[in-house]
């Protein structure tokens, strides 16, 4: 195994997409690019899934799980957020949805971009590393030998591995008063988990004081994606 992967040698439950070849494929979203280690480790695996699917990088051309592209285009998920995400380019997720993102402006100078954790339930930044191999190095190696989250590590438990295209979610939704603690774990599919979240947050920011939250409705919009509708009186 090429460097860095090696640094994942003692994790469990790791899975690599095959590597990508075609350099040129790392121009991306207008001519904004990778910064340099990024590229070097998407060169060796084109994809990585860590702890058993509750971190992961997304690949360039990977075909198992969603890829940069696919991720990214603002109709996939990012739309139910109302903008939040829209400066961001997503590149890895947690297994409840944080998003590991640089911001997009600083793509465009070539040179080595800080890294952000947008977290699942708001979207809300957070600096997280100066570089992406700090933050290789730092998280997601970290997290995928040793997660410092315990809830990540008691929903692995319940819940066993995710797949590729699968999120953990919390029932009921910590933002309708579920707590990490009382709520139950469940699958669902990544871009049904992002949606739905996003939906969720954003109606809730839109509600005012007046409205009593009865329930939630699931539905699917005009381009048969899963949504949900909080019901008030």
């Amino acid at each position: 195994m090429k460097q860095p992967l090696r640094r994942l040698d003692a994790a469990d439950d790791i899975q690599f997409q095959p590597p990508l070849c075609q350099s040129n494929s790392f121009d991306i979203f207008d001519g904004f690019s990778l910064p340099s280690f990024h590229v070097s480790v998407l060169s060796d695996a084109d994809g990585i899934s860590a702890f058993g699917g509750y971190f992961r990088l997304f690949g360039i051309n990977d075909k198992v799980g969603p890829n940069l592209s696919e991720w990214n285009s603002p109709e996939y998920w990012k739309f139910s957020w109302r903008g939040r995400a829209d400066d961001f380019l997503c590149f890895g997720t947690t297994g409840w949805g944080d998003q590991y993102a640089y911001h997009i402006g600083t793509l465009a100078r070539g040179n080595e971009a800080p890294v952000f954790l947008l977290d699942a339930f708001t979207m809300e930044a957070e600096h997280i590393s100066r570089s992406f191999e700090t933050f290789w190095e730092n998280d997601f190696v970290r997290n995928a030998i040793a997660p410092y989250d315990d809830v990540t590590v008691k929903a692995r438990k319940a819940l066993g591995m995710l797949d590729w295209n699968e999120l953990a979610v919390f029932t009921p939704p910590l933002q309708l008063g579920g707590t990490e603690s009382t709520s139950e774990f469940q699958k669902m599919t990544a871009r049904a988990a992002m949606i739905v979240n996003g939906d969720i947050t954003s109606q809730i920011d839109a509600l005012g004081d007046e409205h009593e939250i009865l329930r939630l409705e699931q539905y699917s919009d005009d381009l048969n994606r899963p949504r949900m509708r909080i019901l008030t009186r």
